[in-house]
């Protein structure tokens, strides 16, 4: 995925943070919103329906009705923290847009004013 693979070096190899979303509906109805709209994630073959605002959320097993985006619990962990974008993850293949311009309205709704650290490794 990159122009010149030659230029790539890695730094360090270890994780500091990461997030296993066990329960993806109460996952998302605890957490904030920056923004107001409703998307349907296909989350490791089963679809949600998230209907999100600044006041709230409310997520709902949707059951037959057409993913926005595909994706599964390992990269939602990263959405839900902020770490990472959902276009750069759909960029990077890691996700599937299937509503054109999905990826960037899920990106509008998790944004954060700062992102995770985590000072302690494990």
């Amino acid at each position: 995925m990159l122009t010149n693979p030659r230029a790539l070096k890695l730094a360090r190899t270890r994780d500091n943070l990461w997030l296993n979303i066990l329960d993806v509906q109460r996952a998302l109805e605890a957490r904030t919103y920056a923004a107001t709209d409703a998307l349907v994630l296909g989350v490791d073959g089963v679809t949600w329906r998230l209907d999100a605002s600044p006041d709230g959320a409310a997520c709902t097993a949707a059951p037959g009705v057409a993913a926005d985006v595909s994706l599964t619990v390992n990269e939602l962990g990263s959405l839900y923290l902020g770490g990472v974008r959902a276009s750069e993850f759909r960029d990077a293949g890691r996700i599937v847009e299937h509503t054109s311009g999905a990826a960037t309205r899920l990106d509008a709704l998790l944004q954060l004013d700062r992102a995770p650290h985590n000072a302690v490794g494990f």
